[in-house]
């Protein structure tokens, strides 16, 4: 036993002892904060021990503050990583917490962090990426999720220093090189392409086999039988040849290889138009006007007229099996009663006005308000699970075109032919819906039509198929109350 004598300068001693003996742990550690000789060395363990925190974070390859690509801006947000904070740096999110919260300091538990208001928890990521990014200039997500904001209003390049200065964003040469990469988007939709295109070869090569062979005597698909067909490719070869099989589920033999029946290459055919990527491209003008503050001869107010186009991957496959340039039958043979609605379709027509009817008598009766929670808001149909899916979109760009002018129009449509449609030596091998307002429909048709005398398909821009989508009218409704 070592007998130490607590003087009545280091009172402080004596009250940590004598806390530590009748496990009074608060005490304790009130005593030892008042001891500045300790003070230090606890407040130095507890900075170390949240820097040890922060230093893994760091490493962690799984931090939702690194920026690797725009698709990690993209897909940051303040949720996620609070949620990290409380799992990585726990310590550190009590300290902010505490900060952030008013009234007494006190050691929140998981629970009680996680139900903070939303002010509270965005101060607490805001502070907590500023001080990260000085430790780790790659931990950066959320200050450029800041400077993308800024940069989609209009921010100017002297705001963008001030704001980096001050260390809450990034620089404006930084935010612009994260917006170009961000805006490499076309790819995808350039992805969508290809893929459309070689299933399309694929199906034209199946369908020139089974349109040479006889339906009853079975098919070689050997290299040396077919390699003189025109969709013939060596690669595209060895992808069908695997395909067949794995529709017929049987392994090859050694006397007969590469032979096949009629109904192998049409379940082939079938199971490769069910995997056909459909997708559409959308476009609109966009028209600014820039005011000059000092007009001069050579200095004037400026009208600009630009296209901009995206394309949208369907959410639902369509039926390949319908007909897509020729009427289902002749107009001879069509009966009025086909044309009519017959007495089922009214019946389905007064099944969907039910629901409807509901919703007016629950929103402007009274007394029928109590119903409004068994009332029907969105008809179910066969593809409600599909279209609850958000859109799957690729940015093209813009085209610093005139679409009111045809020679600038036409311009427009060559470059989104060229890009975006499925075509194989001037053959167009899926045509490819264009929408857009009424005015935009007009003026590629106009332009389609002046290139009617071309030699391919691709020449007569016959790959897009314009189309009007009342997306103006759509707005319009929606801003009516």
């Amino acid at each position: 036993m070592v007998e130490y004598e607590c003087t009545s300068e280091r009172a402080s001693e004596r009250a940590i002892v004598k806390n530590i003996a009748f496990n009074n742990a608060k005490a304790v550690a009130k005593a030892v904060w008042k001891d500045t000789s300790l003070r230090d060395h606890v407040f130095l363990e507890a900075l170390g021990s949240i820097k040890r925190e922060v230093k893994n974070y760091a490493k962690d390859p799984t931090c939702v503050l690194k920026t690797a690509s725009p698709a990690a801006v993209t897909s940051f947000t303040n949720g996620s990583f609070f949620n990290q904070l409380l799992q990585k740096c726990p310590k550190l999110s009590l300290v902010l917490s505490s900060i952030v919260q008013p009234g007494k300091a006190k050691l929140y538990t998981s629970e009680e962090l996680l139900n903070l208001n939303s002010r509270s928890r965005n101060a607490i990521c805001l502070a907590a990426a500023s001080c990260l990014k000085q430790y780790n200039q790659q931990l950066s997500a959320a200050h450029y999720r800041l400077s993308l904001l800024l940069l989609n209003g209009g921010a100017k390049a002297i705001t963008f220093e001030r704001c980096a200065h001050l260390g809450i964003t990034m620089s404006h040469r930084s935010a612009i090189k994260m917006q170009n990469k961000a805006g490499q988007t076309s790819l995808q939709c350039t992805s969508w392409k290809q893929d459309t295109l070689e299933k399309e070869l694929k199906i034209r090569f199946l369908q020139e086999v089974i349109h040479n062979s006889p339906s009853d005597a079975p098919l070689d698909l050997s290299k040396d039988k077919v390699s003189h067909l025109n969709y013939y490719e060596e690669e595209m070869h060895r992808d069908i040849m695997a395909l067949v099989r794995g529709v017929r589920n049987e392994e090859p033999t050694v006397s007969a290889p590469d032979l096949f029946t009629h109904k192998d290459l049409v379940d082939a055919v079938a199971e490769v138009r069910k995997s056909i990527c459909h997708y559409k491209l959308v476009t609109d003008n966009i028209d600014l006007a820039v005011q000059a503050r000092h007009q001069t001869a050579s200095h004037q107010n400026k009208s600009l007229h630009w296209t901009h186009t995206f394309g949208v991957k369907d959410r639902v496959a369509v039926d390949e099996y319908l007909e897509r340039a020729l009427p289902q039958k002749n107009v001879e043979e069509l009966e009025m009663s086909e044309i009519l609605p017959s007495p089922e379709v009214q019946e389905s027509v007064k099944a969907s006005l039910v629901p409807l009817v509901l919703r007016i008598l629950t929103k402007h009766l009274p007394s029928y308000k109590d119903f409004a929670v068994a009332v029907e808001y969105h008809l179910s149909h066969p593809y409600s699970a599909a279209m609850r899916q958000k859109s799957e979109q690729s940015l093209l760009g813009l085209e610093f075109l005139n679409s009111n002018k045809s020679g600038d129009m036409a311009d427009i449509l060559k470059s989104l032919h060229e890009q975006y449609v499925p075509v194989k030596d001037g053959e167009v091998m899926h045509t490819t819906v264009l929408h857009g307002d009424q005015l935009t429909e007009e003026r590629a048709r106009n332009v389609q039509w002046t290139y009617k005398n071309g030699e391919t398909e691709e020449e007569r821009l016959q790959g897009l198929e314009p189309t009007f989508s009342e997306f103006h009218l759509k707005m319009c409704l929606l801003e009516v109350k």
